[in-house]
Formats: C-alpha cells, structure tokens, sequence
C-alpha cells in the first residue's frame, strides 16, 4: 500500500522522466574508464529516499549476478549516513 501511494503521488511524476538507471554507465565511461558516481539523497523525502535505494541496489544486485567470475574488485558501493535504512546493532 505505501509503494502505491507513493507511485500515485505527483511528486513522482518526475521518476518517470529521464534515463533508465543503468550501473554500467554510472561505474564506467563510454571508453571503459572507471567513474566515481555520487547519488544524494539529501532533497529527498524518506519514502522517496527508500525507493531510490532499493531502485538502486536491486539494480546492482541483478548487475552483480550478471558478471563472470573475478578475482578484481569491479566495483565498490559506500552509503554515507545509513542510519534509517539499516537497523541498528
């Protein structure tokens, strides 16, 4: 019920527009040089927060599952400020 008020809500409007997430583009260049890319959440508001990280992490998790085995990193993924999204210890 709460995914569903926040798809019907008109904020979201705007997360219909634009490029599709795609973790290849945001880990490498066109020519396959590494990238940094950096995602704040900061103006969002905690439902919206909440869909953007599971967005995003389900997103990594299919692109992880889809990569052969390696002995290299390829990519790494650090949140800042996870207090709400993980429970505490």
């Amino acid at each position: 019920m709460r995914l569903n008020g926040v798809i019907a809500s008109p904020s979201f409007a705007t997360w219909t527009e634009g490029p599709a997430v795609d973790i290849d583009a945001l880990t490498r260049t066109a020519d396959g040089k590494p990238r940094c890319a950096v995602i704040t959440l900061s103006h969002l508001t905690d439902q919206e927060r909440q869909f953007v990280v599971t967005l995003i992490l389900s997103k990594l998790i299919t692109w992880m599952r889809s990569q052969p085995g390696s002995s290299d990193l390829r990519m790494m993924l650090y949140m800042d400020e996870v207090f709400g999204f993980l429970p505490p210890t």
